[in-house]
């Protein structure tokens, strides 16, 4: 357990038994509170403003822009809001854009902000949609791009919401956005591919390969060997042929070390000798995958649902897989074997209750995104974006 009074901003200790490995650097109340919302003029950028909105106050994503005025962080809600926060300010908020009915998703790449979130297109003004829109945060009074299944008929990317959103690049580190991928699932389970503009006069993405095959929502994608990997609230893990469409390899209920429940999130890991998936899941496990075979190479229970995974690094450079449960905890676990540290060894565990509300409450951890120097961003179902750093070694 972590060190109630070292963890707090600005907090310190002489010396006890618990860690002093992990600092909170900020919470930020990062959602609307207010269930009703006046529609407004001014700076809207022709998004309309909704009545009687969900009052829950969820963070649904976060997501790190390294920009040249310092590290600031998206994050999006439930409350139909992407928000910017200025960590050279105090993580003050820097600016909102209201966006429909709900953020589903943010994600920054290569200069460029995007986020899915389900509203209204002028096709269809009264049904509710799925979409992404992209803004150049070199020039964010652009207008943003989107993401259209056909300009003229169907100018948005999904028939419901989008629940996952993968932005990456075909050859790794590259910040060219001509290379970038576009992946975008949804809570029907349909994965489509994206292309993006190819000449700057084109302002629409438009859909390169469409993937079906999932019965849940999807919660995981990833791109690994070639291959397009993808979780689902089916309990199931896909593999599929991004030029094809062709699903090439299936993880169920009817495979031995396979997931029995609902599963939330997917991420990559490397370490020297391989490329690891890693998956949660509401059966309380988080699992290893071998990427070149896709067999189940390690298992840890929970003892609850766990939401969210994101990889970061302790002080000394060693990997840590950090986990976002169902409670509203988050449980901070070694990657790499070390000979006195096995793979999945528990390190830390960051409960609310017992570190004078420094944390999640009222909750699950919805999303947990890494950033610079040692730090990680999460956001939950109560509203709160935390600012973390682990400052001390955890791994031996």
């Amino acid at each position: 357990m972590t060190c109630r009074r070292f963890i707090a901003p600005n907090g310190s200790c002489n010396g006890c038994n618990f860690s002093h490995s992990l600092k909170c650097h900020a919470t930020i109340n990062a959602v609307t509170r207010s269930t009703q919302k006046q529609q407004h003029g001014g700076n809207s950028g022709g998004y309309q403003s909704q009545h009687d909105r969900n009052s829950s106050k969820a963070v649904n994503g976060c997501t790190v822009w390294e920009s040249p005025g310092g590290i600031k962080i998206f994050s999006g809600g439930k409350d139909g809001h992407w928000r910017l926060w200025n960590s050279t300010q105090n993580f003050q908020q820097e600016f909102e854009q209201d966006m429909g009915l709900e953020v589903t998703n943010v994600e920054v790449y290569a200069g460029f902000l995007f986020c899915s979130f389900v509203g209204s297109c002028v096709a269809l003004p009264d049904v509710s949609v799925g979409m992404v829109h992209v803004w150049n945060l070199s020039n964010p009074a652009e207008a943003p791009l989107e993401f259209h299944l056909d300009s003229q008929f169907t100018p948005y990317a999904h028939s419901c919401g989008v629940s996952s959103l993968l932005v990456t690049s075909t050859d790794e580190g590259s910040t060219d956005p001509s290379k970038m991928v576009l992946v975008s699932g949804d809570k029907k389970g349909v994965i489509r591919l994206w292309k993006p503009p190819a000449t700057a006069d084109q302002k629409v993405f438009v859909v390169q390969q469409t993937f079906y095959g999932h019965a849940g929502e999807v919660t995981g994608l990833v791109i690994c060997n070639n291959f397009l990997w993808s979780a689902s609230t089916d309990a199931s893990i896909r593999t599929w042929d991004p030029a094809t469409g062709e699903c090439k390899y299936l993880i169920s209920k009817t495979n031995q070390n396979a997931h029995t429940n609902a599963i939330t999130d997917m991420v990559l890991w490397k370490d020297q000798s391989a490329t690891f998936v890693l998956t949660s899941s509401l059966d309380s496990t988080v699992k290893a995958w071998n990427s070149s075979n896709g067999e189940m190479c390690i298992s840890s229970d929970h003892g609850e649902g766990v939401i969210c995974l994101a990889t970061v690094s302790d002080s000394g450079g060693k990997p840590v897989l950090v986990c976002g449960l169902e409670s509203g905890a988050i449980l901070l676990r070694s990657l790499a074997t070390t000979p006195s540290t096995p793979a999945f060894t528990s390190l830390l565990k960051i409960v609310a209750y017992y570190t004078n509300g420094i944390g999640h409450e009222d909750g699950p951890v919805k999303c947990l995104r890494a950033g610079p120097s040692n730090t990680f961003y999460s956001g939950g179902e109560d509203g709160k974006l935390n600012v973390w750093q682990v400052v001390g070694g955890l791994v031996d």
